[in-house]
């Protein structure tokens, strides 16, 4: 009775490591295909990322270059108005 009860306990436990290993590999393999999607969706973020990156000088303009083309317009505008004050000047002049 001793041996029958020794192998019905191995078998219980030999069993028992079985659903444990399926258990362990449905588990591996659900996580390597969560890992694959997150890396794709990974790959999906830093593309659309790298296109962001390509269109945002289309799109925005820096406070810099914003500051510095005002400026160089200005300095134009200016040189404009002193040619017309000028130009007004001689015509006055010529009355």
């Amino acid at each position: 009775m001793d041996a029958f009860v020794t192998q019905a306990l191995l078998v219980c436990i030999g069993a028992g490591l079985g659903v444990i290993g399926y258990f362990l590999k449905a588990l591996h393999r659900d996580i390597k295909e969560g890992s694959a999607r997150t890396d794709e969706k990974i790959s999906m973020v830093e593309r659309d990322f790298m296109e962001f990156k390509a269109e945002l000088p289309r799109t925005f303009v820096m406070k810099d270059d914003y500051i510095r083309t005002i400026a160089s317009f200005d300095l134009k505008l200016d040189s404009m108005d002193k040619k017309m004050d000028t130009l007004m000047g001689r015509r006055n002049d010529d009355r």
